[in-house]
């Protein structure tokens, strides 16, 4: 159903086989079941243990999760109507392997999908990748990726963001 866009990223991209994951949601505090509504918004949030995949040769998943959340919008053209939307991301953590870099920086990332658009964020857990590029001296921390495209034309819709400060190594720090 609407979920199948969740799983199919889970399986290709998380490498997931067997997406399976028990979510727990409490949509209302009342106990009249027979006259139950859907609440106008609600959201789930669900992981998995010990996942570790690699998508690349330079990216390993070691923990993924899933956010979906489901909101009710209003139509008001052509005629006035109600709605759910459904919204999912993923987020966890990863190692990257940088070509010059000893050892794999360790980053959290999300990837958010709302409407036809994706929001990718990578932010570096540690304090500051140095050597970078296996360039001594040259010290980055403060670092983070993000990326938005559409999914009908992510060639020509793709942004991408990059962020750091840079320390050259005499105490001089480049914003």
């Amino acid at each position: 159903g609407a979920l199948r866009p969740v799983g199919d990223i889970l399986k290709t991209v998380f490498g997931q086989e067997k997406p399976d994951m028990q979510f727990e949601s409490l949509l209302d505090t009342g106990s009249d079941w027979e006259e139950f509504q859907l609440p106008t918004g609600f959201s789930m949030t669900g992981t998995f243990d010990n996942t570790s995949f690699s998508l690349t040769s330079f990216i390993t998943f070691t923990s993924v999760g899933v956010h979906i959340t489901v909101d009710q919008r209003l139509q008001t053209y052509p005629t006035a109507r109600y709605f759910h939307e459904l919204g999912y991301g993923f987020f966890g953590t990863c190692y990257i392997a940088v070509p010059g870099s000893i050892t794999p920086l360790n980053s959290t990332f999300s990837l958010q999908k709302t409407g036809s658009s994706y929001y990718l964020s990578l932010i570096l857990s540690d304090d500051a990748w140095e050597a970078v590029f296996g360039i001594h001296g040259l010290t980055l921390s403060e670092v983070q990726f993000s990326a938005q495209f559409d999914e009908s034309k992510i060639s020509d819709t793709i942004v991408f963001n990059f962020s750091a400060a840079m320390d050259k190594g005499e105490d001089e720090t480049i914003q």
